[in-house]
């Protein structure tokens, strides 16, 4: 049951696209005029942490995608991934859109704000009721503004999955 999706072609192409973003980011590292030319492209969408470290919060977002899709049932990974992708996502854009008040973390009222809301709101249409998923919105906010780091995505999958999957 746990395993449920090994036969699906979906396991292989994600598998395979995370291994080259995962291949893409490390080399960046070891090569210095493909990460020039990434930080050229993609350099704004980069967090300062991320433009020195290995691994993006691209590789970290699609490794903890890949994973949860392996392991999870299909109703508790598509809750899962969309609080990893959209409120996170949301989040960091709104963050900068809208940085009303920084902490020393680097996080903001409008970047956390937006993504509890957009967290509560994938909830209710995941049909948890409402007060568990403000619970739930309320623990998966947190876990995005203390969590510092790349694994940040990661954080906030399993978290979630695991929230899910006690309801």
């Amino acid at each position: 049951m746990w395993i449920t999706r090994y036969d699906s072609i979906a396991v292989y192409i994600l598998g395979f696209l995370v291994f080259l973003t995962i291949i893409i980011d490390i080399s960046r590292k070891e090569y210095q005029p493909l990460n020039r030319l990434i930080l050229s492209l993609l350099g704004p969408l980069f967090k300062p942490e991320e433009q020195q470290r290995e691994l993006t919060g691209a590789s970290t977002l699609g490794l903890g995608l890949f994973i949860l899709f392996i392991i999870l049932p299909e109703e508790i990974f598509v809750a899962s991934a969309w609080i990893m992708i959209l409120s996170d996502t949301l989040a960091a854009l709104m963050g900068r859109i809208l940085p009303v008040y920084r902490f020393q973390n680097q996080k903001s009222i409008g970047g956390s704000g937006t993504f509890f809301i957009c967290t509560l709101f994938i909830l209710q249409y995941a049909n948890i009721p409402l007060i568990p998923g403000f619970l739930m919105a309320i623990i998966l906010s947190a876990v995005e503004f203390f969590w510092k780091g790349t694994l940040e995505n990661m954080a906030i999958g399993f978290t979630a999955a695991l929230l899910l999957l006690i309801m």
